[in-house]
Parts: C-alpha cells; sequence; structure tokens
C-alpha cells in the first residue's frame, strides 16, 4: 500500500476519498547533476504516490567518480528507479523520447507522467533567472505534497490531459512553426494552434503520449534533433517545437490544458 502521512491534509484527504490510486511515471532529465539535492527533494515527495522512476543522465557532464557515485545514490534511495546516460541531444527533449521509447518496449501501463528537468537557462537570463523560472514551473506541480495531491485530483476530471504552471502557459509560436508543422503532420494532428508549457515541466496523462508517440519512431525522430545545447534561440529547433506539440497533443485530443 502506499506510504501517506499521519496528519493528511484536505487534497488528500479527498484524493484517497475519491479512490483515485494513479500510476504514475515520474521522468526526470538531470543533465546539471548539482541540482541532484533538489529533485530528490521533489521526488523524496512524490514518493508515497510509488512512481517508476527514470532519471537522465547526459553522457560527459560530471567527472567519472561524480557520476559513479551520483548512480549509486539514486539507486540507494530509489531501488526500482532506472538511469539512462544519454548523449546531449534535443535538451530535455531528447532524453524524454529515449525514456518514452524504453517505457513502450517494456510494455508499462501508466495513467500520468511527470516531466521534470534541471533547467538552468543561463543563455536565456543568467543563473537567477534559471532559478526562478525553474521552480516557478516545478513548485506549483510538485513542489509538496499538497501540490502534488491537488494536481492528481485534477487529473482525475475527464476533460484535463496535462496540468503546469499557471505562469508559463503560453501560446503561439511563430519562430518554430515549420517545424511544429512537419510533426503535426506526422503525428495526425489536425488542430492549428494549441497553448504549452513554457519550460516543458508538467503532468500530462499517459494514454495521450501513448497515442500519438506511437505514430512515429521515437529513435529516429530523437536522431533528427540537434546535439549540444542552443545558444542561439533566435533559431527554429525541433526541440523547441517538440517542447510545444505535448499542447498540441493535448487540444487535438479534445482534452485542456490547466495551469495551478
Amino acid at each position: 500500500m502506499p506510504r501517506i502521512a499521519i496528519g493528511i491534509r484536505k487534497p488528500q484527504r479527498q484524493l484517497l476519498m475519491s479512490g483515485h490510486r494513479p500510476r504514475i511515471l515520474a521522468v526526470v532529465h538531470l543533465h546539471d547533476q548539482d541540482l541532484w539535492p533538489e529533485f530528490r527533494d521533489y521526488l523524496d515527495t512524490l514518493e508515497p504516490y510509488e512512481p517508476t522512476i527514470f532519471i537522465t543522465l547526459t553522457e560527459g557532464v560530471g567527472s567519472i567518480g561524480q557520476t559513479d557515485w551520483l548512480k549509486r545514490h539514486i539507486q540507494q534511495r530509489y531501488g526500482q528507479a532506472h538511469i539512462l546516460t544519454v548523449q546531449n541531444r534535443g535538451s530535455d527533449i531528447g532524453p524524454f523520447l529515449i525514456c518514452m521509447n524504453h517505457v513502450f518496449d517494456r510494455g508499462d501501463r501508466f495513467d500520468l507522467v511527470l516531466k521534470l528537468h534541471t533547467k538552468k537557462s543561463l543563455f536565456t537570463g543568467g543563473i537567477e533567472f534559471g532559478r526562478r523560472w525553474r521552480r516557478e514551473l516545478i513548485v506549483p506541480i510538485a513542489g509538496n505534497m499538497c501540490q502534488i495531491t491537488e494536481c492528481l485530483l485534477k487529473s482525475a476530471e475527464h476533460s484535463v490531459g496535462m496540468i503546469g504552471a499557471r505562469r508559463w502557459i503560453t501560446i503561439g509560436d511563430r519562430q518554430n512553426r515549420d517545424h511544429l508543422g512537419d510533426y503535426c503532420r506526422r503525428l495526425a494532428i489536425r488542430v492549428n494552434e494549441a497553448a504549452f508549457v513554457g519550460g516543458t515541466m508538467f503532468w500530462i496523462k499517459y494514454e495521450v503520449l501513448e497515442r500519438y508517440l506511437s505514430r512515429i519512431d521515437l529513435m529516429d525522430t530523437w536522431a533528427e534533433l540537434a546535439q549540444g545545447y542552443q545558444t542561439d534561440l533566435t533559431r527554429s529547433s525541433r526541440a523547441h517545437a517538440f517542447e510545444r506539440l505535448f499542447g498540441y497533443m493535448i487540444a487535438d485530443s479534445g482534452l485542456r490544458l490547466v495551469g495551478v
């Protein structure tokens, strides 16, 4: 049985009473290994819901000793966690596609996916801006038990397909229109515009990902993504187009992206 702390708050009590016990897949791209303590706290908060955890580490980032220590620490803390070392390709999108490819191959089934990554955004606005943006994205959806539970309750609504930080939900993107149009054609998405979470951290229903991502070869799609970190943010990129694509999947499914 999931471990729920004594002294249950109202959202947790509502979740227990609803009987909604979602199967959760947590996918974390830990490119910046120094942020592990922060993300460890988020995963610890999620632990009572017994998620399946996939953590990706970027090849060549961190010393061999540091990376080996981190892998051991993750395994000791989350014994069933899947740890994958991946190329620095497609920012956080590339590692996510690799994880979903593994999940589909394994035949696992889930209700919800929580997507997180160590977003520093050094080339967007500097260290402080990146820290603020990262926390503004994560805290509303996974900052503490109460916020997680509220998101799980919202996800139980049939019309809700995705949940993200309200502050970073936006719509429209001319810069990545060509790549986005290409992906929409491949996935047979017919909507012309949709809201998305700028920063790509959210809860999303697994069935939506399964429906659309099964229409493409995930590893071929991964191979098309650019290597390295994109520093010229004025240029179109497939990774940024895919970031927006999640919102298009939701809209094409007739579901809502809800801000919290």
